[in-house]
């Protein structure tokens, strides 16, 4: 860590700003220090701890100090977490049991009292939920036989959140991308598309625009009924951290920038993920966007600037303050190529290669990376308990407040919602 500090220090030492810059640090990283491990525990515990710190120290630093901070504070708890399982012997053990544990469902409609059956007369057998059938495509996807670690369930596909119909219309499962890193368990969930609908909502506050907008930061009430809201998921960066674009309700809150990986949410459901082109503008059947760095992947190929060697470009690609490289939690999203499957990838110890890697591996052609780092990269399913709704965390790290987009959130993010349709 201490030859990290001064390599950091040699490359801002050469005005009065960076002299101003290195002093703010060296204060920052002796406080730290004087703290000792119960600050790194802590933040590791209580991930909106350092989020908040960051954000205090970027108003009162700058954001360029705080990114050396948060570099080296990433590569320590790696170092840590490393060390864990390659020396300590800590094992890798499943993040959820592989034996289905079905989503509470309420129906939509109130059921009404069951009549008393007639002993005289015989009584059919119940006919069992049908699947959803997709004519000539697979469902759930098939499981993902290219393994990257040791556990024996690592890529296959069970059953995670249903519809009031008691059809499954989302599977999960998990990779351990990085032999170096078995702690970096990467959770993917998969959606229905003919059977769910993506929705997005902008913050009370982020992405910050100028533009007179209602920001209530809520789910909309239709969305929220018991048997219709089913997850909630993070968007991207604050608009600080790249001005990226983003749309909403037809209103553009941001302007997209050219060639960036934008997510596009149509009016009748469909979604798209593409680069960014002027055109976008001139249709009216796109109801939101997001854009968030560039593809990650495109057309079935990795972004070969995922794995740039150019510092100033990977900052500002994929990671808005530290670099591409650098390993902290990372999640994207994805389409599969018939555009019915919708991906969200998410997990600790990611670099920008290996998230890119792990979309292209579960089947997405098109993808782009989401939010980063502990706090922001955030999943829960949602259960409806009578009259309010429980957020329960696709991974136990996102314990953090797992209700945080029930409410009037700063931040922007996304919603999945049932969609009953015939199939």
């Amino acid at each position: 860590m201490g030859s990290m500090l001064k390599e950091k220090i040699a490359q801002v030492s050469s005005s009065e700003d960076s002299k101003r810059i290195v002093i703010m640090l060296g204060i920052v990283v002796g406080v730290l220090f004087l703290l000792g491990g119960g600050t790194l525990y802590a933040i590791s515990e209580k991930p909106e701890l350092g989020a908040r710190i960051a954000d205090v120290l970027r108003k009162t630093i700058g954001n360029e100090p705080v990114a050396y901070l948060e570099t080296m504070m990433f590569a320590v708890q790696d170092n840590v977490r490393q060390w864990e399982y390659q020396v300590a012997g800590k094992k890798a053990a499943s993040p959820w049991s592989l034996t289905p544990i079905p989503t509470h469902v309420v129906e939509v409609m109130p059921t009404l009292p069951a009549a008393t059956p007639n002993p005289s007369q015989p009584q059919s057998t119940p006919t069992p939920k049908p699947n959803i059938n997709l004519i000539g495509v697979s469902w759930p996807p098939p499981n993902i036989t290219n393994r990257m670690g040791v556990l024996d369930d690592e890529g296959l596909w069970t059953p995670y959140l249903y519809d009031s119909a008691g059809r499954v219309v989302a599977y999960r499962t998990f990779l351990q991308p990085d032999r170096q890193r078995p702690y970096a368990m990467t959770a993917i969930v998969v959606f229905n598309l003919n059977v769910t609908r993506l929705g997005f909502m902008i913050g009370t506050h982020e992405p910050y625009s100028t533009a007179k907008l209602q920001r209530s930061g809520v789910i909309p009430v239709q969305d929220r009924q018991p048997g219709v809201l089913l997850a909630t998921f993070n968007g991207g960066f604050q608009a600080q951290h790249g001005q990226f674009g983003a749309m909403y309700e037809g209103n553009v809150v941001l302007p997209g920038r050219e060639g960036m990986g934008t997510l596009l949410l149509y009016k009748d459901g469909r979604l798209r993920i593409a680069p960014w082109e002027a055109k976008f503008n001139d249709t009216t059947e796109i109801q939101s966007w997001r854009q968030n760095g560039p593809m990650l992947v495109q057309n079935n190929e990795i972004n070969p600037d995922t794995g740039t060697t150019d510092k100033n470009k990977s900052v500002e690609y994929w990671g808005a303050t530290v670099d591409g490289n650098t390993v902290t939690w990372r999640s994207g999203i994805g389409l599969s190529a018939n555009k019915k499957f919708l991906y969200y990838v998410a997990g600790p110890g990611l670099t920008v290669p290996t998230l890119a890697n792990v979309l292209k591996t579960i089947g997405a052609v098109d993808a782009m990376q989401l939010d980063i780092n502990p706090y922001w990269v955030h999943f829960v399913s949602v259960q409806h308990l009578q009259d309010r709704l429980k957020a329960d965390p696709l991974l136990p790290e996102m314990h953090d407040n797992p209700d945080r987009y029930f409410y009037n959130y700063s931040r922007d993010y996304f919603y999945v919602t049932t969609h009953n349709t015939e199939q």
